[in-house]
């Protein structure tokens, strides 16, 4: 089950034995279809699939990716959590699923993180 809030326009969810972009034929029923999604946990592969890329090569702490020459940093983190570090701040916030990482993506550049083949 994944909150209202938490849902927007482009998000990916596990939906049943599949993953689904939200569209807008989605928001006709989404209260129901909030109870039938699951959150995706961000992994390396997500991450790659999203367009980032390790800091160092074979080092799968640490992903980066720049939009609008500001870089966006991503440093493994304690109970399955990724830290967000955007330019040179020290701490943005702290993601565990790709919806997550995806709405900083919008808040930050009012522009949709995507996988790289769409």
């Amino acid at each position: 089950m994944v909150e209202l809030e938490d849902i927007r326009m482009g998000n990916y969810f596990a939906h049943g034995q599949r993953v689904i972009a939200i569209t807008e034929e989605h928001y006709a029923r989404l209260p129901a279809l909030a109870a039938e999604l699951e959150p995706l946990r961000l992994i390396p592969k997500k991450l790659f699939s999203l367009g980032f890329g390790t800091i160092r090569a074979q080092d799968y702490n640490g992903f980066t990716k720049t939009c609008n020459n500001v870089e966006v940093f991503l440093k493994a983190a304690p109970k399955q959590q990724w830290t967000v570090h955007v330019g040179g701040a020290l701490k943005t916030r702290s993601v565990e699923y790709v919806h997550e990482l995806q709405n900083v993506w919008y808040w930050l550049f009012a522009e949709p993180l995507k996988r790289v083949n769409e």
